[in-house]
């Protein structure tokens, strides 16, 4: 889990987080 957390930055952790929440997002509404 660290090390996984030290390859991943700052920029990707919020793309992924932004992806996650569009996600989540269109599946309510959907």
């Amino acid at each position: 889990m660290e090390v996984m957390a030290m390859k991943v930055t700052r920029r990707e952790f919020i793309q992924v987080t932004g992806a996650t929440a569009a996600g989540l997002a269109v599946s309510g509404l959907g």
